[in-house]
């Protein structure tokens, strides 16, 4: 059986394959479960299985934390499929070719659709898409956690150093070192945390802190590229709204880039939403949130917000339209975007 890194080097991208499709935000965990599970159904006998990150290969350079924790593992992301791959299309047009949906459980963000979903591994609120695919979607801090506790029920022999040290990395991150600051960690996470760092030796509170250093290192990126590094787009009908994560404080970045507002709004036009949702997070004596909304119904969007979601979104003084202090920094997009979705579905309700 051949180790993580040696079956990544090895895959061919020729059809018919299993393909194992992370989100189009191709954070961390969704980058960690395509790769780890992938090799692992292949280990079980599943022929070949390919890894599918549905950006450009070009874009997994703003992600620092990515890179560095797959440099940590040892693993070379060359082996993995990329949205510009040339071997892309063939493999999700092949009408023998199934697919596994991670961390995400809608419309895959390569294909159109057209490739068949036969499983699904993810944290996310249940969409409903894919009712006949075999589902493990549970609300833990981080898919990870959910590739942990399969693999080391099924097939523990799989679980070892590398494997372990990398699915470890994207839990640490998603529930802020197991702290629970952000109000995601479950006791699973936990429990799973724990094996994964005596199987992999790893020292948890010095990965976290390696980790975080990655993830809010912003200062290489411009604006535009900020926005882009962790954004997902989603659309109901014909209104499509676009949601980035960002780790930096409004004043910080509005230090930093006084033209900001007008930035974000270029970035809206450009990338054709209705809405744009920037979400900031930061650590400053405690874990913060802050929320931008740029698009119509603002007002009527932050009322369903707090009303439904509870988010507490209070008007923030001076960095621009659209700006809000987010009080319960326990909601995420996670959270954000079905709501939005079920917001927009009352409109065009009340429309017709």
């Amino acid at each position: 059986m051949l180790n993580l890194q040696s079956y990544l080097a090895s895959l061919t991208h020729r059809p018919p394959a299993h393909l194992v499709i992370c989100n189009d935000s191709a954070d961390l965990d969704s980058v960690v479960c395509a790769a780890v599970w992938s090799w692992a159904v292949s280990a079980n006998g599943h022929g070949r299985v390919l890894p599918v990150i549905p950006v450009p290969r070009s874009e997994l350079q703003l992600r620092r934390e990515v890179i560095g924790h797959l440099d940590r593992c040892g693993i070379d992301p060359s082996g993995l499929l990329f949205s510009d791959s040339p071997a892309l299309e063939p493999l999700l047009d092949h009408q023998k070719s199934t697919c596994t949906l991670v961390d995400h459980n809608g419309i895959p963000a390569v294909g159109q659709g057209n490739c068949q979903v036969t499983e699904i591994i993810d944290h996310h609120r249940d969409e409903g898409f894919h009712p006949d695919s075999r589902r493990t979607i549970e609300p833990v801090g981080s898919t990870a956690t959910l590739l942990s506790r399969i693999i080391s029920s099924t097939s523990p022999e799989l679980l070892d150093r590398t494997a372990s040290l990398l699915l470890l990395g994207p839990i640490l991150l998603d529930t802020a070192g197991l702290g629970g600051s952000g109000g995601r960690t479950t006791e699973e996470d936990i429990r799973q945390a724990s094996l994964l760092a005596k199987i992999s030796g790893s020292d948890v509170s010095a990965l976290y802190e390696q980790l975080s250093t990655e993830l809010y290192d912003y200062s290489f990126l411009s604006t535009e590229q900020r926005l882009e590094r962790d954004q997902k787009s989603y659309t109901l009908g014909t209104f499509r709204w676009t949601i980035c994560s960002v780790g930096i404080s409004l004043r910080s970045w509005l230090r930093e880039e006084p033209d900001l507002p007008a930035l974000m709004e270029k970035y809206r036009s450009r990338t054709s939403a209705d809405l744009l949702a920037v979400m900031c997070r930061y650590e400053h004596r405690g874990f913060h949130r802050e929320l931008v909304l740029l698009g119509p119904h603002e007002q009527g969007l932050v009322e369903f917000l707090n009303c439904r979601g509870g988010f507490g979104l209070e008007k923030l003084g001076g960095p621009g339209q659209g700006c809000y202090l987010q009080k319960n920094t326990r909601c995420s997009r996670k959270e954000l975007a079905p709501l939005i979705r079920h917001y927009v579905s009352a409109l065009s309700d009340s429309s017709c």
